[in-house]
């Protein structure tokens, strides 16, 4: 998910939204019109986006994240936010990785 897009119900997002991913402060888009396959259809949502969102070691944090939450193994969680943590120091950026 390129960009780190969260949508939700028109005003349902506080005027403020932190990226999970780096931490950024995103950007709050209200009432933005699209369509949601598989959840409500046709609509107006709430949209906030990541400005780091379309940077390289972005995705690769979004996508180690998915693999984190995904994986049985503890030991194997433990080595991938490790590989979060450098990527993120490499960047310059202090966000936790959860």
């Amino acid at each position: 998910m390129s960009g780190y897009c969260l949508y939700d119900d028109v005003n349902a997002l506080p005027a403020r939204v932190t990226c999970d991913v780096c931490g950024a402060e995103c950007g709050v888009e209200r009432g933005v019109e699209c369509y949601r396959p598989f959840t409500r259809g046709l609509g107006r949502w709430d949209r906030a986006t990541c400005p780091r969102g379309a940077a390289p070691w972005h995705e690769t944090v979004e996508e180690l994240r998915r693999e984190a939450d995904d994986t049985a193994s503890p030991r194997v969680r433990a080595l991938i936010v490790r590989d979060i943590e450098d990527i993120l120091a490499a960047v310059g950026n202090p966000a936790s990785p959860g």
